[in-house]
């Protein structure tokens, strides 16, 4: 399986907060992002809140506000802007999904701690819906 590294969490409060809340096997979701002013290759990383833990979630409930948001405002956010695949990694996307994007993956935690993306295998087709299926 496609491994990358998910980068810049710091720069997008409150990110790193719902990050850890998630558990491994949360969803992404990949978008392109060409009009981005650094780096026309960027790949914007996406969650849902409502992933989060929800013991984790309640518990940050004070630490949130500090960012401007309420808990009940994350969690009714359908989609939250993580970070963005890494730069050096942007390349082994692109390739793994031949620049079809939105594209997805999933959250694997590696042994160092830091939050890598396994990415979805493309051949499942986009309009595969996971959350319909029992």
């Amino acid at each position: 399986m496609t491994k990358v590294p998910l980068v810049g969490m710091f720069f997008r409060p409150p990110a790193n907060l719902v990050l850890k809340g998630l558990l491994g096997g949360a969803h992404f979701t990949l978008f392109a992002e060409p009009e981005n002013p650094y780096d026309a290759n960027a790949i914007r990383v996406e969650c849902c809140p409502r992933d989060m833990e929800p013991q984790y979630a309640e518990g940050t409930r004070d630490e949130l506000e500090g960012f401007g948001f309420t808990l009940e405002e994350l969690l009714a956010t359908d989609s939250l802007h993580l970070g963005y695949v890494a730069k050096n990694a942007t390349h082994l996307v692109r390739g793994h999904f031949d620049n079809r994007f939105p594209c997805g993956g999933v959250l694997v935690w590696g042994g160092d701690g830091k939050p890598w993306i396994e990415l979805d295998d493309p051949d499942l087709g986009d309009d595969l819906d996971l959350d319909d299926e029992e």
